[in-house]
């Protein structure tokens, strides 16, 4: 079985989102999840403002 690798994933344990560059999509704090989720990130870029991502990704289980 496979499916798409996890790319950016989010820290909800921060008061703001952080970047985490791991491999396909948008996934749980943890880089793993089953589901698809619908919802936005926001980065910040090197001169520190602020902008958000949508997104709607499907991440492989494992």
């Amino acid at each position: 079985m496979s499916g798409n690798v996890c790319e950016w994933c989010w820290n909800t344990r921060r008061s703001r989102f952080d970047r985490y560059h791991v491999g396909g999509s948008i996934c749980s704090p943890s880089g793993k999840s089953s589901l698809c989720e619908v919802g936005w990130a926001r980065f910040t870029n090197a001169s520190k403002s602020y902008y958000d991502v949508g997104f709607r990704v499907v991440c492989a289980a494992d």
